[in-house]
C-alpha cells in the first residue's frame, strides 16, 4: 500500500513487495491530487502547479491541486495524512511538516508514520520586507527603530509556527529587539496585510514578493539566504547586514 505521498518533486510510483506489481502496472487509473497546504499563488503553491501540469502530461492522467489552508499549514497536513493511503493524494509539504511537531502541543499528524517521503524541489529563500510608508531603507533603520519603539512595531506571519514565524523569531533574537506578531491564516492573508499597511513587514517567500520589490509596492531589506538573490541582486543578506550565520530557507 502507498501512503499519501509527502512530496516536493517526483511522485512515488512502486510500493514494497512483489504483491504490488500487479497495482504497479495499474497505477494511475484514475485522476490525482496533489494537496498544497498554503493558499493560491505562494511559493509551494507555484511549484506544485507547475508539477501537476508536468505529471498530467507524463501520467496521462489529470492531476489537480487542492489547496487546504489555515493553521500554519496543520490544515492541509491533517487532511492529506487523513486519505486514504491509496497513492491518489501527493502532498506538497513545506519545513513546516517539521516545525509543528516541536511548536505545537499536540499535532495530528505524525510526519514519519503518515507520509512517504519521495524528492525534495528546492530551497526557497525569503525576503525581509516593509511596507513602503516606514521610513527604513536597510536592516539597520529597522534595528535602530525597532529599539527606539520596543514592542510597537507590528509583524505579519502565516501562522504560529510557520517560517515567517521563526524566522522572523530568529532575526529578533540575534538583534536583541522586540516586535509584535499578528499570526494570520496562512500566507496569502499575512501577505494582504502587508500590502495594505495592517503590518509593517514580514518574512515572505521570493516567489510572492520579488515582483512587489522590483514594483515598489513593498521595500525589501534583506535576503534570508546566505547569497543575494539573481532576481534582486541590490538586496543584501541580513548575514552580510551585520549577522552572520543568519539562514532560514523555505524548503
Amino acid at each position: 500500500r502507498v501512503k499519501s505521498v509527502a512530496v516536493l518533486g517526483t511522485i512515488l510510483t512502486g510500493c514494497p513487495g512483489s504483491p504490488c506489481a500487479l497495482a504497479q502496472e495499474q497505477w494511475p487509473s484514475r485522476p490525482m491530487r496533489i494537496v498544497v497546504p498554503s493558499g493560491s499563488g505562494s511559493g509551494s503553491d507555484i511549484f506544485a502547479r507547475t508539477l501537476a501540469q508536468r505529471l498530467t502530461e507524463r501520467l496521462g492522467k489529470q492531476v489537480v491541486v487542492e489547496n487546504r489552508t489555515g493553521a500554519g499549514n496543520m490544515i492541509g497536513y491533517e487532511f492529506a495524512a487523513r486519505s486514504p493511503p491509496d497513492g491518489y493524494t501527493i502532498l506538497s509539504a513545506v519545513s513546516t511538516l517539521a516545525i509543528h511537531p516541536v511548536t505545537y502541543k499536540k499535532v495530528s499528524y505524525d510526519a514519519m508514520r503518515d507520509f512517504d517521503p519521495v524528492s525534495h524541489t528546492a530551497n526557497l529563500p525569503n525576503l525581509l520586507v516593509v511596507h513602503p510608508a516606514l521610513p527604513l531603507r536597510s536592516v539597520k533603520d529597522l534595528i535602530a527603530l525597532a529599539r527606539a519603539q520596543p514592542g510597537q512595531i507590528v509583524f505579519s506571519s502565516a501562522g504560529v509556527g510557520a517560517t515567517s514565524h521563526m524566522a522572523t523569531e530568529l532575526f529578533m533574537n540575534m538583534a536583541k529587539i522586540r516586535m509584535s506578531h499578528v499570526p494570520y491564516k496562512g500566507g496569502g492573508p499575512s501577505f494582504q496585510a502587508l500590502i495594505s499597511g495592517e503590518a509593517a513587514l514580514s518574512f515572505v517567500d521570493a516567489i510572492t514578493v520579488a515582483p512587489h520589490a522590483r514594483a515598489g509596492r513593498l521595500r525589501a531589506l534583506g535576503v534570508s539566504s546566505v547569497k543575494r538573490l539573481a532576481v534582486l541582486p541590490k538586496v543584501p543578506t541580513i548575514a552580510e547586514s551585520g549577522y552572520p550565520g543568519f539562514e532560514v530557507n523555505n524548503w
